[in-house]
């Protein structure tokens, strides 16, 4: 079964970031802004109009003389208006303008965090801190980018610093968790998230990143717990379903398993790995027409996986559709001749049917490590008859695994029936050293 790789939940600060670039129209800052250009007058009466367009064409005079004010009120609209990529134009060009500007670096830091742009948002929050230290938002943003950036020390310190100018601040609390889970210490994770979901416990981030941390540390009984309550604030949760998933196949009970993996593969249809995990669980749960179904969806998706080709192949077989599993099987070794697993799955085709000329044409190219397949032709030449084939099958065989009971016992009974009674003999008491129980057995 394919796994998943981690899903990590980090976010951004929503209420926060829109304080940290707000205007509003009580706010003491705008006199002192707006009479450093007339243009900037007008466009913050338009912009607290509601009319953002409007404002943008006015301050156009203004931004091209490179006004800070002007700078800042651009940004902010292209802020709400989603245009990140404007915005953060805006807020660098103010902070090269204005290097020591509190608010320039910050929000370009802001804005190009929003574009995931980590790197350069780092570098943008650390001058800003340097600006403004205090402002325990500006290191939480910081924080994130680092984390982002797989900088988990880093991030820890940022968001220690947060916390230390605000104790209580609970996005800190959950990125400080999130860099303890990102440098392997899930407990220590695990005791603030436990914490985070005293106070909010149907946070859907917090109890995904606590089954994270907990099915890291092989604490099954709280990969549980979280993924019960994380399915019932939110059914859909790839976290959820994946640990529900998991523990099912786990347990063994493959129907349920099959349950979860389908609203997987439902919620995620352009997965191949999805509809794959789907076809292993149905498979196992002994419902292969439902099974061959969920590989052929995979398959579907990635046409050139011949893995994914031979398991649809086995699983056509089993629910009776040979035709159809054996052309599968054959388009796999068009393909690549070689492919093992293709030609062991016809050969076993082959054996079943007792078809042993294409058995033996199967073979050729088949390796044979242990000598199963040799034992298995042995054993269909045997029942054919072809006593001297059948022996030399089983030699074979024997060479590459000597203990292999069945191998010494049907050899013996291939040259009792040549009238070779001292050599059977022989090889019956080897079979019955290494299988006492054989004594009773029937040729197999």
């Amino acid at each position: 079964m394919n796994t998943s790789q981690d899903r990590w939940v980090w976010f951004l600060d929503d209420d926060v970031i829109h304080n940290l670039l707000s205007i509003e129209s009580d706010n003491p800052e705008l006199k002192k802004r707006a009479t450093s250009h007339p243009a900037v007058v007008e466009a913050v009466r338009m912009h607290l109009a509601g009319n953002s367009t409007g404002a943008q064409q006015a301050l156009k005079p203004a931004l091209l003389v490179g006004n800070p004010d002007a700078l800042l009120l651009s940004g902010q609209i292209a802020f709400e208006a989603g245009a990140m990529e404007e915005a953060a134009t805006h807020y660098r060009r103010l902070a090269e303008l204005k290097p020591d500007h509190p608010y320039a670096s910050l929000n370009a830091g802001i804005c190009l965090a929003r574009q995931r742009r980590w790197r350069m948002a780092i570098e943008a929050l650390q001058r800003a801190v340097v600006l403004e230290p205090d402002r325990a938002q500006s290191w939480f943003v910081l924080g994130v980018c680092l984390l982002n950036e797989r900088r988990a020390a880093e991030a820890r310190a940022s968001f220690a610093r947060s916390l230390r100018l605000r104790e209580d601040y609970a996005p800190a609390w959950f990125g400080q968790a999130a860099a303890l889970q990102m440098e392997g210490k899930y407990q220590e994770a695990l005791e603030i998230y436990d914490r985070l979901l005293i106070v909010q416990p149907r946070s859907i981030e917090t109890l995904e990143n606590a089954v994270t941390s907990a099915w890291q540390m092989s604490d099954r009984d709280r990969v549980r717990v979280y993924a019960e309550k994380l399915s019932h604030v939110a059914p859909q949760s790839t976290h959820a379903l994946w640990a529900q998933l998991v523990l099912a196949v786990e347990d063994q009970d493959y129907d349920k398993a099959a349950g979860v993996a389908s609203s997987i593969a439902q919620a995620n249809p352009a997965s191949p790995a999805d509809w794959y995990n789907l076809g292993v669980c149905l498979e196992h749960a002994g419902k292969y027409a439902e099974a061959a179904v969920a590989y052929e969806g995979a398959l579907n998706l990635s046409q050139d996986d011949l893995d994914v080709r031979c398991d649809l192949a086995g699983a056509l077989w089993e629910s009776g559709q040979q035709d159809e599993a054996a052309a599968h099987y054959q388009k796999v070794l068009d393909v690549s001749p070689d492919f093992q697993r293709a030609r062991r799955g016809l050969m076993a085709m082959a054996l079943k049917d007792g078809d042993l000329e294409r058995a033996l044409e199967c073979r050729i190219g088949l390796d044979d490590p242990d000598g199963e397949v040799a034992h298995a032709l042995a054993v269909l030449r045997h029942r054919r008859g072809e006593l001297e084939a059948a022996s030399e099958l089983y030699r074979e065989s024997l060479t590459r695994k000597p203990d292999r009971a069945e191998g010494q016992w049907n050899l013996g009974h291939a040259l009792f029936a040549l009238n070779r009674a001292a050599e059977a003999q022989k090889h019956w008491r080897l079979a019955l050293e290494a299988d006492p129980n054989l004594a009773l057995a029937s040729l197999r």
